[in-house]
């Protein structure tokens, strides 16, 4: 299991649930909670393998992960958090009402550079959605129940050398447009420690958060 293959199981899921009439997926925590439970009719409820019988399927990773997993789904059918009991194993405390955390990872007043950020972040197996909130159109990667699922997804997008952050407003909170938060200084320091890849690789991740390339690699130049 890698990040790419969760992803193509919260596509999975979705889809299986809209096939099958469900829009909520429940992560109740334990087998216990889980059996004692009646669903209703539009309702999915997680179980795990280990709990019927003398395995360790679906293993540590995935099992700790039931809980985002379900908050995944459920933002992708359009319900929002898992509202189970159990919260998942990944820990964090449920959110109050009806709040959902939104990971953002751009906003652009050009759909195009949306588009183009959105292929990148597709590019390294991450779920995307562009959002037109007034003359932006935001970048949104996730929406969760639980600010800890939330914080974790964009240490993961900063693993892969992408700039994101927690809104609980739909991404509402965006400081600027096609303007990047980080000067062109900044970035340049950034491509010398290699966090930016190497020629093309570089300038296509650098254009397509917002950057300009000759720009960041005048400065890069000037500091060898």
């Amino acid at each position: 299991m890698n990040s790419a293959v969760y992803e193509k199981l919260i596509e999975l899921c979705t889809d299986i649930c809209k096939r099958n009439g469900k829009n909520k997926v429940l992560w109740l925590g334990s087998k216990e909670k889980t059996l004692a439970y009646t669903p209703k009719s539009n309702e999915m409820v997680l179980t795990a393998h280990r709990w019927f019988a003398n395995k360790s399927c679906p293993g540590d990773w995935l099992y700790s992960r039931y809980g985002e997993l379900a908050d995944r789904i459920n933002a992708l059918l359009g319900t929002g958090g898992s509202s189970g009991s159990g919260g998942g194993s990944t820990g964090g405390s449920s959110s109050s009402g009806s709040v959902l955390y939104y990971v953002q990872s751009g906003a652009y007043s050009q759909k195009a550079n949306a588009d183009a950020q959105a292929a990148r972040l597709k590019e390294a197996g991450f779920e995307v959605l562009i959002k037109k909130v007034g003359n932006l159109y935001k970048v949104q990667t996730g929406a969760y129940s639980k600010k800890a699922n939330a914080d974790a997804q964009v240490s993961k997008l900063k693993t892969k050398g992408f700039d994101a952050f927690v809104t609980t407003n739909g991404g509402g909170t965006a400081a600027s447009g096609d303007t990047p938060k980080k000067s062109n200084t900044e970035i340049a320091k950034e491509v010398i420690a290699g966090k930016w890849g190497n020629g093309a690789d570089r300038k296509k991740r650098l254009e397509a958060a917002g950057y300009n390339y000759a720009a960041v690699q005048k400065i890069v130049n000037s500091m060898l």
